[in-house]
């Protein structure tokens, strides 16, 4: 367990003791101040759930995968190709609001997912 966690339960429990004491000298004020002290002692614990997976558009990127990225000026049009082309790009890392590309180069490039106007993926034509 985190640090963080452990810490959190050992508060929780500490205020789960002192409602006990609370509620054997003032049921109604006792009650209530527990179910308050407890509920704000959940809210760190919800964190633990958060990831940094990618959503929406950057949903199925991976790294590895070949890309061509097209400048529409202010935004960008990512193409995910089904072979990586000679001297080609590609991504290597991807992140919940970004991600990295190599160029042919070497050079890698953080590509922010508010700048992705479209990510289209290309099939190879089945015929």
């Amino acid at each position: 367990m985190k640090r963080s966690t452990q810490n959190s339960a050992l508060l929780g429990l500490a205020t789960l003791l002192s409602g006990v004491v609370l509620i054997a000298t003032a049921p109604a004020w006792g009650l209530a101040l527990v179910v308050f002290m407890i509920s704000m002692n959940m809210v760190p614990a919800t964190r633990i759930l958060h990831t940094n997976a990618a959503r929406g558009e950057l949903a199925g990127l991976k790294p590895g995968l070949p890309i061509t990225l097209t400048d529409l000026g202010t935004v960008y049009e990512a193409r995910i190709l089904a072979a990586k082309p000679p001297g080609g790009d590609e991504i290597v890392e991807v992140g919940a609001d970004h991600f990295v590309v190599r160029s042919a180069t070497g050079s890698e490039t953080r590509i922010p997912a508010a700048s992705i106007k479209a990510v289209i993926w290309t099939r190879p034509d089945p015929s």
